[in-house]
């Protein structure tokens, strides 16, 4: 929901990256899409609106907001791409308006039947200035990911698949000196051991250079690993193991690699998700992987305080529950990332979000939220702790036409060099959804 973004952007939570453990399967015989877009109208109105410890300062906010979601599977041409974008104008002169929003979209274009492949993708949206700082407009920077590059597919024999790779990628930062490229490759080798599962080796390869490179000293970065693939019924598991490196710092420091995720349907209207490991990875590298929990809004990326390399240990876990009338949706995160040259930048993160709605009647429905995020800096000394708890309510006035109303109320704790907050935000919005977000399913011959 618009609404719930402008409340108060809260960091997002990280999501594993799974690039590397995505299975090579047989190629589409159809096409599938599915389209989603909405236009939002609305106004808001907040006590503290510069969320300040002291002498909070009322604010009245318009906004206009759109968000889309495009995802296609095909022969020729495939696409995940979502976004989600709000202008917010504050009449009291609180701050410029402004554009805030999140986009992450990626596509693959089959140049020779499904043997080679050419991918982009792009992940743009906001990143936090300062840890100890509430989330508003003056503690923010834009920052955009571009990775493109080819994807080779052999197949020697019926039940052996051969991948080469190659990505060339840009980070940009508005205010960080942390603008740098990279280029990557890698290699994997399959082997089919049934119709539901599969063994396979890869390897991964990646050079990291900077503009400012004596500020942000270069390095590279590598991963060798085996990776299982097995799915059942309900059940999906995607796991690999080996090691990962990197020389940033000047030596070449190795550590175990793990990556596993678990993705099981309990029941016909309830399903549970698991993601776990450990990876040296970047602040730029992790961007893209930023995304909402349960309570969704616009999600926005932890601190970039250096280029540095991290190891990253992390665990997630979502929850749905789908019932006649009412859905639940909860997520939870932990994250601990190390890094390699400096131990000032150490920090935990935890999260936990929950969303519960209820159906009332056929044009009227309700529902209650709330977020729980940590962070702790350990070698910094501070620790910021970020609550929001709401509800809201929806009038579906037509199939393509709905009013919202809705409360926030934000509260953070910090210690260390940071302050605390606390803030009430009311929303009414109006939005229009012509393209209504279902699937669309089309039947073509392979050759399109």
């Amino acid at each position: 929901m618009h609404a719930q973004a402008v409340a108060g952007i809260t960091t997002g939570d990280v999501i594993p990256e799974n690039a590397p453990l995505i299975a090579v399967g047989a190629p589409a015989t159809g096409r599938t899409q599915t389209l989603n877009f909405g236009v939002t109208v609305g106004i808001a109105e907040t006590d503290n609106v510069l969320q300040t410890p002291t002498d909070p300062r009322a604010q009245t906010i318009s906004l206009t907001g759109i968000d889309f979601g495009w995802i296609r599977t095909g022969s020729a041409l495939s696409a995940n791409v979502g976004g989600n974008f709000d202008y917010l104008d504050y009449f009291q002169g609180a701050y410029p308006s402004q554009l805030l929003g999140r986009f992450d979209g990626q596509t693959s274009l089959s140049l020779f039947e499904d043997h080679l492949k050419w991918y982009l993708q792009d992940d743009f949206g906001e990143g936090q200035l300062d840890a100890y700082t509430p989330v508003t407009p003056e503690n923010l920077q834009k920052i955009n990911y571009l990775s493109t590059g080819p994807e080779v597919t052999l197949r020697p024999i019926s039940d052996t698949v051969v991948q080469l790779g190659a990505r060339y990628a840009i980070a940009t930062y508005q205010i960080s000196p942390l603008n740098g490229w990279r280029t990557s490759e890698n290699v994997l080798l399959e082997r089919l051991l049934s119709a539901r599962s599969d063994v396979a080796l890869g390897a991964d390869l990646e050079q990291l250079r900077f503009d400012d490179s004596i500020l942000n000293p270069n390095y590279d970065r590598g991963r060798y690993y085996v990776r299982y693939d097995i799915s059942g019924a309900r059940t999906q598991i995607t796991a690999a193991v080996g090691e990962t490196q990197t020389n940033d710092g000047g030596a070449w420091l190795a550590t175990p690699f793990l990556q596993f995720n678990l993705t099981r349907a309990i029941a016909q209207r309830t399903s549970f998700n698991l993601t776990a490991g450990r990876e040296f990875t970047d602040a730029a590298g992790a961007f893209g992987d930023v995304r909402n929990g349960a309570a969704g809004g616009i999600a926005v990326a932890p601190v970039a305080q250096t280029t540095a390399d991290y190891l990253r240990t992390y665990a997630t876990a979502g929850l749905q529950l789908t019932g006649f009338r009412t859905t639940v949706n909860a997520t939870a995160y932990w994250e601990r990332d190390t890094y390699a040259t400096d131990s000032v930048f150490d920090v935990t993160r935890a999260s936990l979000e929950l969303l519960a709605s209820r159906q009332l009647s056929n044009v009227l429905s309700a529902n209650i939220f709330g977020t729980i995020t940590r962070s702790q800096y350990f070698s910094q000394g501070g620790d910021v702790d970020t609550h929001a708890i709401g509800a809201g309510v929806t009038w579906q006035a037509s199939r393509m036409l709905a009013f919202d109303g809705r409360y926030i109320h934000n509260f953070q704790g910090t210690s260390g060099a940071g302050y605390g907050f606390s803030s009430n935000t009311v929303f009414v919005t109006v939005t229009y959804r012509p393209v209504q977000p279902r699937g669309l399913q089309q039947q073509q011959p392979q050759q399109q």
